[in-house]
């Protein structure tokens, strides 16, 4: 078990991606059960204590001969952005989101939201 130390700029979704694993697991931690009562999972202060467990190995026996896909849980994750002008949706516009390797071209619902899927060691944003 590490005792992760949060910095600024830091989510659950960062910390899963950099210990390799999903954030939910780590977030559900009973070791966690002092911080999930004070935060939430994607709003976490600078000097937050988090626990990460140990890497477990694994493995999954699957039939030779035949095509298997794995997919790495945890390895994105999603943003919700509402876009006003004056108190009013922004809605229905297109919108462009960048940021570090990443770009989404969207539009903006009837109420002004953009959602999208973004790596989830994702820093920053633009557009």
């Amino acid at each position: 078990m590490t005792a992760y130390t949060v910095k600024d700029g830091d989510c659950m979704s960062s910390i899963g991606h950099q210990f390799g694993l999903p954030w939910r697991y780590i977030w559900e931690r009973g070791e966690n059960a002092g911080l999930r009562s004070m935060r939430q999972p994607e709003i976490l202060l600078a000097g937050d204590i988090v626990y990460v467990p140990d890497l477990e190995q694994g493995n999954a026996q699957r039939a030779t001969g035949a095509a298997h896909r794995f997919q790495l849980a945890g390895a994105s994750t999603k943003i919700r952005i509402k876009l006003l002008y004056l108190d009013e949706p922004r809605a229905n516009l297109p919108a462009v989101v960048e940021g570090d390797g990443f770009t989404a071209s969207l539009q903006t619902d009837g109420k002004g939201v953009l959602e999208c899927r973004i790596p989830a060691n994702a820093t920053k944003a633009t557009r």
